[in-house]
């Protein structure tokens, strides 16, 4: 059976029940556009609701890229929700409405430590919801 548990704007959460030992904490940033994530190796990284949403793995979002469609993505999407799948993957939502964006852990830190993310990280502080 999979574990789906919303964590966005939660807090204090035990991650290490939930995701095991492969993240260590999350956080979305950047008036939610952006999401921050310590690894439990103490890798950090960072990556922007844009980029995740460009970069969706879902069968719909796959099968649009291999058929060549754009699916331009608004510079002011932001993440919506964020649940645990299992104990391998996230599932984000977007402003958007697309709700199915599944990313698995290790597709996930490929995308947060790429250098090609674009990040628009404003680190502020003043809107910040932690897991």
């Amino acid at each position: 059976m999979l574990l789906q548990r919303t964590i966005l704007n939660k807090n204090a959460i035990n991650l290490e029940n939930l995701v095991g030992k492969m993240i260590a904490s999350l956080n979305v940033v950047d008036g939610h556009k952006t999401l921050n994530i310590t690894w439990s190796d103490g890798n950090k990284g960072k990556v922007t609701a844009k980029y995740l949403r460009e970069n969706a793995q879902d069968a719909v979002s796959k099968r649009a890229r291999f058929d060549g469609k754009e699916n331009p993505v608004s510079e002011h999407i932001k993440i919506t929700d964020v649940s645990v799948l299992g104990h391998s993957s996230l599932n984000i939502t977007f402003s958007d409405g697309h709700v199915r964006a599944i990313y698995p852990f290790s597709y996930l830190k490929e995308l947060s430590t790429n250098n090609d993310n674009k990040l628009t990280l404003s680190d502020s502080g003043t809107s910040q919801s932690e897991f």
